[in-house]
């Protein structure tokens, strides 16, 4: 199986705690670009296929976001292939607005072991459109 990476131009940003940027790999459609926020280095993945091992020693992302639904996975298939690997950073599930986003957060962080887990809803589910965070 080929990784599929494709490093994105490098936005500086600085973890206020740690002293470095920051590094967020986003799996999925490229328009989930705008849910990992200004100011981070960031790294695409086209589909879970690309979530290897290897992947994820390339980038080390201290912050991974995914749809919380995609026609070849969902959420809870990127936590365990993260559990997997041992990544103890956040999660991030986007998705349109859900009738009960807490319920929603309230079973993936019940799935979760050292993993911190939130909700982003966009409305419209459109790109550029702004982003809720639940949770």
């Amino acid at each position: 199986m080929t990784d599929h990476t494709d490093l994105l131009p490098p936005v500086p940003a600085v973890d206020e705690a740690a002293g470095t940027a920051r590094r967020v790999l986003i799996l999925g459609p490229a328009d989930l670009e705008a849910a990992h926020g200004d100011g981070a280095q960031a790294a695409r993945i086209a589909d879970l296929g690309g979530l290897t091992a290897a992947a994820m020693a390339a980038i080390r992302p201290d912050m991974v976001v995914a749809p919380l639904l995609d026609p070849g996975f969902d959420i809870l298939d990127v936590l365990g292939r993260l559990d997997h690997f041992g990544f103890r950073g956040r999660l991030c599930a986007v998705s349109p607005p859900l009738p009960d986003p807490a319920a929603v957060t309230s079973e993936v962080r019940g799935q979760c072991r050292g993993i911190d887990f939130s909700l982003i809803t966009r409305p419209g589910a459109l790109p550029g459109q702004p982003l809720a965070v639940s949770g």
